[in-house]
């Protein structure tokens, strides 16, 4: 049995970097931005790619689920945010976004069948970047977030988080929907970049 991809995964983490505001600076890609949407577009098409039946919750977070041995099991969950700060590192989300594809594609390829559901996940706010309000999706995943908060928060602009939201067709008043059950998460797995000192000093 082969192991991941790599030139898969480095194919899917060119192209999302791709889609950036800031061509050669870094990665730019808003919330609900139009390089936010082509990066929406692509990590669809890319869950539909490798089997899973895809779905979007009322603000915007992504979601895409494999078949399982019994369906009534809570899910594993796999994947981390697809938005960016302004010029940051192409890593920075995607890279746990590709992990959830690259292992529904591998499960795929090898006809497994999981005990649990796999559930890819991209989350569609987490920096703050764009609203000044880190973890917006996973806080409002956990029921952290209701409606109001979503109308006061403006981007630097004056667009509510709302308004952005209502522009690509996303309905910020529907955010108690988002909500999830504990129950119905077995576990949640990220890979995610190093974002200190410590492998750096290790060598």
């Amino acid at each position: 049995m082969s192991y991941a991809n790599q030139l898969r995964i480095q194919q899917h983490l060119e192209q999302l970097a791709e889609f950036t505001a800031t061509p050669g600076e870094g990665t730019t890609r808003m919330s609900y931005s139009p390089q936010g949407q082509q990066a929406r577009a692509y990590i669809k098409a890319q869950m539909e790619a490798a089997g899973l039946s895809v779905r979007e919750d009322a603000i915007g977070n992504i979601f895409g689920k494999s078949q399982a041995q019994d369906p009534a099991l809570p899910s594993v969950m796999i994947g981390s945010h697809f938005d960016s700060v302004p010029n940051g590192g192409a890593f920075d989300g995607p890279a746990g976004v590709v992990m959830g594809l690259e292992v529904a594609k591998l499960f795929q390829e090898h006809r497994l069948l999981p005990r649990y559901p796999l559930e890819v996940v991209a989350l569609v706010e987490e920096e703050g970047a764009s609203f000044g309000r880190g973890l917006l999706a996973s806080c409002a995943i956990a029921g952290k977030v209701d409606a109001a908060e979503l109308h006061r928060l403006r981007d630097s602009q004056g667009q509510s988080a709302a308004q952005c939201m209502a522009q690509v067709g996303f309905n910020a008043d529907r955010v108690a929907s988002v909500v999830r059950e504990p129950q119905t998460l077995k576990a949640f797995i990220e890979l995610h970049i190093e974002q200190g000192r410590c492998w750096n000093r290790k060598g």
